[in-house]
């Protein structure tokens, strides 16, 4: 139960579903300097079929279709804070093998891009008034 006023850290497997974002929680803040619409071209956007056999659900994510997403396992170079990964460095979880030692699956924190999406519309609005837009 809660009166409202509190949050909680939810968790799937060691993916934090809930994103906490209060000041207190955090140290050294500056305005980025990251350039995000470079980081944005370097991600590949890939379209894919699910084959995930543990997913037995009436309708689930295999039976849906081709769908669009970001491989984790190849934006690691780029945007590493928004992989959540068994090891980021094991040459076998990188080549997207099964792994012996690493058997967890690699997550891609949607969510945590926003920051991302964010600051690339305020380079591209900044780019637009400039040129005059």
């Amino acid at each position: 139960a809660s009166t409202g006023a509190g949050t909680a850290a939810l968790y799937i497997g060691n993916a934090q579903i809930t994103a906490v974002s209060d000041i207190r929680l955090k140290r050294d803040i500056i305005p980025t300097q990251r350039d995000a619409l470079a980081i944005i071209d370097k991600l590949e956007v890939v379209d894919f079929y699910y084959k995930d056999p543990s997913d037995k659900s009436l309708f689930n994510r295999n039976s849906r279709g081709k769908s669009m997403g970001i491989v984790a396992q190849q934006s690691v170079p780029h945007v590493p804070w928004l992989v959540n990964a068994p090891s980021q460095y094991c040459p076998i979880c990188l080549a997207g093998q099964q792994c012996p030692e690493h058997r967890s699956n690699w997550h891609f924190d949607f969510a945590g891009m926003t920051p991302l999406l964010a600051r690339a519309i305020q380079q591209l609005n900044a780019r637009l008034t400039k040129a005059g837009f």
